[in-house]
């Protein structure tokens, strides 16, 4: 399934990515509409914006910073900047407000049915995807 994410650098992609798996409780949706908020979106983007993000997060928590220093002092600056380089890498999915149509349920337990329209919110469930794996409310 195509899935929007956002990498460690700020740079916004369409990639493919397993579907997700229903949870006990849950139901699969198919996506119909997610709405983008430039706002929110914008600013999570903008968070994660590269070199200059990571500065700008290091500005707001020199707690982190600290840490930082102090691994390098522990384990070498070489694996620190490794360590750093891979979380610029890492992708998070971008996305918090969606509605489609069940596909899967968990027909013991749920007051959904396959077809039913819904729509779905919260951060790292409602993402921009083509389905979503929506707990038990």
């Amino acid at each position: 399934m195509k899935q929007v994410l956002v990498s460690g650098q700020g740079q916004i992609e369409v990639l493919d990515v397993p579907a997700p798996f229903r949870s006990r409780g849950g139901v699969l949706v198919r996506t119909r509409y997610s709405l983008i908020s430039s706002g929110t979106e914008g600013a999570a983007v903008a968070a994660r914006g590269g070199l200059l993000g990571l500065v700008e997060r290091a500005r707001e928590s020199p707690a982190k910073v600290e840490r930082v220093w102090q691994l390098a002092r522990s384990q070498g600056l070489s694996s620190t900047l490794a360590m750093v380089r891979a979380k610029l890498a890492d992708f998070a999915p971008l996305g918090y407000s969606a509605s489609g149509t069940v596909v899967e349920v968990d027909d013991a337990t749920s007051p959904y049915r396959v077809g039913d329209e819904v729509a779905c919110v919260g951060a790292g469930i409602a993402n921009h995807a083509e389905y979503l794996a929506v707990p038990h409310n």
